[in-house]
């Protein structure tokens, strides 16, 4: 599933030292379906 691959390319290195948190988003900006990301910086 492609949500698994992203997932999994924001939890390993070298994304993961960019990345702060991501989340499944709310229902309105696209649920199941989108994911917010949050950076560092």
């Amino acid at each position: 599933m492609l949500r698994d691959a992203v997932v999994k390319a924001l939890s390993a290195p070298p994304t993961a030292n960019e990345v702060d948190a991501f989340r499944t988003a709310p229902d309105e900006p696209g649920g199941a379906g989108a994911l917010l990301v949050s950076l560092r910086g």
